[in-house]
């Protein structure tokens, strides 16, 4: 799972980077721009998660 989330979480985190960033810079356009940058946080977040919430050997 861990692998499968760092695959395509990658297109999802690039997405959202490229959509952050390419919308205009003006107010209107500020708000997407703030989610956009926070979506593109959520998998390698919850690849920490994952990692952090493995059981011990």
């Amino acid at each position: 799972m861990i692998y499968g989330t760092l695959f395509s979480g990658a297109f999802l985190t690039h997405g959202a980077w490229v959509t952050a960033w390419a919308l205009p810079w003006t107010r209107r356009w500020s708000a997407l721009r703030i989610w956009m940058a926070a979506l593109s946080l959520l998998p390698p977040v919850f690849v920490l998660i994952l990692v952090f919430t493995l059981p011990g050997a």
